[in-house]
């Protein structure tokens, strides 16, 4: 491994665990077992990690969304079901990075934030997409999209997290428990067996 990836992935450890905040070059440089000065070698700055990690997840979760999206052509909703997986999949398999991109954005100075900021408004308009392409071929009944997309990423960012709401919930279960409270949301009731796996 690269010093540089050797450092980001010690960046990532200590920042899920302690908060970015809380951690310290002297404290990284000591985890990867060099003086504070080499990492300077690599990073300019604690700052400039956070950015990276947080562009790198986002970049990462839509790339993998889109060839998905590319590889099945399906119709919204099942493109909304897909989506509903391929978020929970992504977040469980990074849940570092996924904690860090949840708690840690607002310490990004005001240039890294909008290039966070950018790539979270394009991972959105692909969900927006398919809620506004259910609700003109009326398979989603909401009555405002931009409500109806909020309600959904509240769902994803709770059902993703493995230490918020439900811990202990495996990730097939996080699937059909926020595929399931996604439906209602655009108002589309869930077929009985959603409705049995989750009971």
């Amino acid at each position: 491994m690269h010093k540089s990836e050797e450092i980001k992935a010690q960046a990532v450890s200590l920042m899920a665990e302690r908060g970015f905040e809380a951690i310290s070059l002297r404290q990284l440089a000591a985890a990867v077992g060099v003086r504070p000065g080499s990492i300077y070698t690599h990073y300019q700055s604690k700052a400039e990690l956070l950015c990276e990690v947080c562009c790198d997840y986002l970049e990462d979760l839509l790339a993998t969304w889109q060839e998905r999206r590319k590889r099945r052509r399906q119709g919204a909703r099942q493109q909304l079901l897909a989506f509903v997986a391929v978020h929970i999949t992504f977040a469980r398999a990074h849940p570092q990075e996924s904690r860090i991109v949840r708690l840690d954005t607002r310490s990004l100075d005001e240039a890294d934030k909008a290039l966070v900021d950018e790539l979270r408004r394009q991972y959105e308009a692909e969900l927006e997409s398919i809620l506004s392409r259910g609700k003109q071929e009326n398979v989603f009944q909401m009555a405002d999209v931009q409500i109806a997309k909020l309600g959904v990423l509240y769902l994803l960012q709770g059902f993703a997290a493995e230490d918020g709401g439900v811990a202990g919930m495996t990730e097939a279960r996080a699937i059909a428990s926020c595929t399931a409270s996604v439906l209602q949301v655009v108002g589309v009731s869930a077929p009985a067996q959603f409705n049995h796996a989750v009971a």
